[in-house]
């Protein structure tokens, strides 16, 4: 029950009512159900190009109370919660958790209350605390509220991403959503405690429903939603009757620290088996790694034994062997999952600096390790990680410093740093095909990168892997969640982009590459080993570099002339077609190659004919088998060779310069600010950070 324990005294005066609330930043002593409502039409319906969409249910999803190592500048509160609290004085009883057959609820209306002084002031829950107060948690802007992800299993378990013309031309099936990797591997280890049998303090309890390892199993999708130190895990279902809600099929309480990101990894296994792998990571810096359809779990990074930071990253690779961890101070660690801590006190110690990066521990060292990659990125937290959903060795790391950089594992590189607009980047997404980035933040908007090793008979562009094509505009306030569709059955390439903000809305827009225009020339000079940075952007990357560029060493470095890092270029010794790669059954990597080689003469005719200019391929084949993550053969990696010569950094670009594109729909959830957004064929999900997850169920004009 939404109850504060000096709320139960009975007759309250409302002046004494409110004086609670607005001591209080969240003021529920007691973690309640979850619970399930039905949504009232005509509050939550919009209409989207040809169709309606129409709310459906709502799902509420409780927050543990606060305990000491929480952060106490921010605590999300469900607007509904709210508002019976703020009526409790005048009615009494408990919500029950099933509210299906009760009439639909509307968005809740603001309360005025009046004081004894005839104002009719409502003073905000949590508005009376002394704002000076300290709290752990720095980042107080990346405060975590109720964050959730979906996992849909397709009927049809084929994978489009094995056919290697697929693979060459970066297509995905129609339905495969890139943020929840796939993949079909029996070799994967799973998690080694059982948690029904844990003695582990740090889980601190687990309440399950009836048979729920079967109904898990049976769900075509699954919600994970994670609440403060609480995560819960449903079954869900088109009928929301059949939805366990109380208890739901797996939740688990923590006795730490709050869960601040979640990644999922899924996969079907040879006998057609499905498998589950969630990473959570939280403000303490430890890592649960669950697989809630084995009821298995293990810890990584337990207590801080290799860093005490809060984490405010995670991601799995695209391969599942290996989970990345991005930390409030800009590091980020890369753990492999068949290996679980040691007892070594482990001393990051400098291995070696390149540009824009140190590195703490290399890939190519010590590969039979639980950590296996240990880099400093930035001073700020890194908000997201992104794995490139075609090539392997490409992650996209954002950071709250205002720049967005594209880090190749398989040299140890950042080859792009892109500086945003105005303010922190918050989160990145790819488009299912790996052509486009779309980038959200601080500046109100969606910006839209081109990923340019796609063209399949050009090297790699001198400028960079990205270039920006256009901008979604129409938020806000800063951007929290993307999700990006592509459009199967259009007759042009589209993409339909969803967009999340802490205004409360939720926006579509309808992104067709080609209406969008090129930018503006504008003079962006890469960096160069004598001068200074030639662009603000540059300047601005100087200022927050992580080497300290006043020292003696650091200058004396500057003034050393650097060998290049290119690969060494030779001409091919004969022409292959396109055709002849594929039929001769050439491997991924041999596609991918062939892919990025700089192409003097082209013929398009019975095959496609290319010259390419080959890449040294020994040199290259030496770099990947001395690489931790890319030797396993067996994984038939997808590995792109990037020939960018240096770290390009991207200048800032005008908002005239660009395409701007508006949204084709928006809505108002009305319900605070949101954390994020999913997009199936029938319904659109809206994830509400207090808490409140909204399907909208869609309808036919």
């Amino acid at each position: 029950m939404y109850v504060p324990l000096d709320l139960t005294r009975p007759n309250i005066k409302p002046i004494a009512f409110g004086h609670i609330l607005a001591t209080n930043i969240y003021p529920v002593h007691a973690t309640d159900h979850n619970a399930i409502f039905r949504l009232s039409e005509e509050d939550y319906s919009f209409n989207y190009l040809d169709s309606t969409y129409r709310g459906d249910i709502g799902i509420r999803i409780s927050r543990t109370p606060l305990s000491p190592q929480d952060p106490s500048t921010y605590a999300a509160l469900s607007k509904y919660t709210e508002y019976y609290l703020r009526r409790l004085h005048s009615s009494i009883g408990a919500l029950p958790a099933n509210q299906l057959e009760k009439a639909p609820l509307k968005v809740p209306k603001d309360l005025v209350v009046s004081h004894s002084d005839g104002k009719t002031e409502l003073l905000m829950i949590g508005s009376m605390i002394n704002p000076l107060s300290s709290d752990k948690f720095k980042p107080v802007h990346l405060t975590p509220g109720c964050h959730s992800l979906i996992v849909t299993y397709e009927r049809e378990q084929h994978n489009n991403q094995t056919n290697t013309l697929n693979k060459l031309f970066g297509k995905t099936g129609k339905h495969e959503k890139h943020s929840y990797h796939h993949v079909d591997q029996s070799d994967l280890k799973l998690p080694k405690s059982n948690l029904n049998r844990n003695t582990s303090t740090f889980v601190e309890r687990i309440t399950t429903c009836d048979n729920y390892i079967k109904k898990l199993n049976n769900a075509r999708s699954i919600l994970i939603s994670a609440h403060g130190r609480v995560f819960s895990v449903l079954a869900l279902d088109d009928d929301p009757k059949q939805i366990d809600i109380d208890p739901v099929c797996l939740r688990v309480t923590v006795s730490t620290s709050v869960i601040t990101s979640m990644s999922a990894f899924k996969q079907y296994r040879l006998n057609s088996d499905k498998s589950l792998d969630v990473l959570f990571g939280f403000a303490s810096g430890d890592i649960l790694w669950l697989n809630p359809l084995k009821m298995k779990y293990s810890r990584w990074n337990k207590k801080g034994s290799f860093k005490k930071e809060i984490i405010t990253s995670i991601e799995w690779s695209t391969c599942g062997n290996y989970g990345y961890v991005g930390f409030a101070d800009g590091d980020l660690l890369i753990f492999n999952r068949d290996y679980e801590d040691n007892d070594l006190v482990y001393a990051p110690k400098v291995h070696s600096r390149k540009k824009n990066l140190k590195i703490y521990h290399s890939l190519n060292t010590s590969p039979c390790n639980h950590l296996v990659g240990h880099y400093k990125l930035a001073k700020k937290p890194i908000t997201s990680i992104k794995s490139h959903p075609t090539y392997n060795n490409i992650i996209v790391i954002t950071s709250d410093d205002g720049f967005t950089r594209v880090f190749d594992l398989l040299t140890e590189s950042i080859t792009d740093i892109v500086p945003s607009y105005y303010g922190g980047v918050l989160t990145s997404e790819f488009s299912p095909d790996g052509k486009y980035l779309f980038l959200g933040g601080e500046d109100d908007i969606v910006s839209v990168y081109s990923f340019q090793s796609m063209h399949i008979f050009g090297m790699s562009n001198e400028r960079g892997l990205l270039r920006l094509v256009s901008r979604l505009q129409g938020a806000k306030s800063w951007v929290r969640g993307i999700v990006v569709r592509q459009q199967a059955f259009s007759s042009s390439l589209s993409y339909t982009v969803g967009a999340a903000s802490d205004d409360g809305y939720i926006r579509f827009y309808e992104f067709q590459p080609r209406s969008s225009r090129k930018a503006k020339k504008h003079h962006t000079v890469m960096t160069n080993h004598m001068g200074t940075p030639k662009s603000p952007a540059q300047k601005a990357l100087s200022a927050l570099s992580i080497e300290r560029s006043g020292s003696l060493e650091s200058r004396h470095r500057k003034l050393t002339p650097r060998a290049s890092t290119n690969h060494s270029l030779s001409p091919a010794p004969n022409r292959l077609s396109l055709r002849e790669l594929i039929n001769s059954g050439a491997s991924s990597t041999s596609l991918v190659r062939s892919q990025n080689h700089s192409s003097k003469q082209m013929k398009l005719g019975d095959g496609v004919l290319m010259c390419p200019v080959q890449i040294n391929d020994k040199a290259n084949d030496s770099l990947v088998s001395h690489h931790v993550m890319f030797k396993e053969k067996k994984l038939n990696h997808n590995i792109l060779f990037s020939e960018v010569r240096d770290t390009y950094i991207h200048n800032t670009v005008g908002m005239e310069s660009v395409t701007k594109t508006l949204p084709v729909s928006e809505k108002n959830v009305n319900l605070g600010r949101l954390s994020g957004l999913y997009i199936e064929d029938h319904y659109i999900w809206a994830f509400v950070a207090g808490g409140d997850l909204i399907r909208f169920k869609k309808y036919s004009s």
